[in-house]
């Protein structure tokens, strides 16, 4: 049977409570030993079933203690798990009512497993999180960046191989000694640095290498004025149409709405949530424009 909209509205609420108190807990915890992928597998079977079932307390225990696992991954993930994980931050996202960031994670779950089916059991026609999953199938490909290799071992991106790392989206960033064991492992999220990691063979170039990257970093370059100025009018223009957005989607969630206004909410709530989306993308096209012209 497909959840209702009500219990939709208390898994919600519980689950933004528990996220909030247990969020800087995760973000905080050290590793006590090493974590394989099918741990991280396990917990992540966890949260999409516990969430199936509008489990909020399991759901949110398993998501945490998944995110904590990742720093102590000893082992390259694979698409599947990677898939699953960025699922589950879809479900958390929702729950947070964070639809930007549901949308985010859904393309980075598509990244990693295309041509996904989101099950009507979880997300029945016209329900909030199948319009966020929709807007994500929607959107174009992720515009992929080049991170700097090691100068030993491996590098994977999201469980791929290789140094490609999508620019607005977030991943997990793996590096590996010359054997193939992880030796970092971190989730990097949207406009986030990634880490600095150490070199996989304690290659005295790569600290220097890494040590000139920095001070470059460092470097103050100018912005083209009407690239920014374009930019910022799209990020205006597309938060106004995701508050129209988000102002249809609360009267959808309020219990007082009539069945029969449903329909008409949901539709013109898809409409004005890919407007804005369509927007932000192009105002995020247009800033990644203005910093590539920088002047040194």
């Amino acid at each position: 049977m497909s959840p209702t909209r009500s219990q939709w509205n208390r898994l919600g609420g519980a689950g933004v409570v528990l996220a909030l108190a247990v969020a800087p807990a995760a973000a905080s915890a050290a590793c006590d030993a090493p974590v394989g992928v099918d741990e991280l597998a396990r917990l992540l079977s966890t949260a999409d079933a516990a969430f199936a079932e509008l489990d909020a307390d399991t759901f949110t225990s398993a998501l945490v203690q998944a995110r904590r696992a990742i720093p102590c991954l000893s082992e390259p993930l694979n698409s599947n798990v990677t898939s699953n994980l960025h699922r589950a931050e879809a479900f958390q996202a929702f729950l947070d009512r964070d639809h930007a960031r549901a949308v985010q994670h859904f393309r980075a779950m598509l990244l990693a497993s295309p041509g996904y089916i989101l099950s009507e059991m979880v997300a029945p026609d016209g329900h909030p999180l199948r319009i966020d999953f929709e807007i994500a199938e929607g959107l174009p490909a992720a515009e992929m960046i080049e991170l700097t290799p090691p100068a030993s071992g491996f590098m994977w991106v999201d469980g791929r191989p290789g140094s490609e790392a999508p620019a607005d989206l977030p991943y997990i960033l793996q590096v590996g000694d010359e054997t193939g064991a992880v030796v970092l492992s971190r989730f990097v999220d949207v406009g986030s640095t990634p880490p600095a990691y150490e070199p996989a063979a304690r290659d005295r170039r790569r600290r220097g290498a890494a040590a000139s990257a920095s001070a470059d970093d460092g470097r103050r370059r100018r912005l083209g004025p009407p690239l920014v100025a374009a930019a910022v009018v799209g990020g205006v223009a597309s938060a106004s149409l995701y508050a129209m957005s988000a102002e249809r989607n609360h009267e959808f969630w309020d219990p007082a709405t009539a069945d029969e206004d449903l329909q008409r909410l949901r539709s013109q709530t898809n409409t004005l949530a890919y407007a804005s989306l369509a927007t932000g993308v192009i105002a995020v096209g247009t800033g990644t424009a203005a910093v590539l012209s920088f002047t040194w």
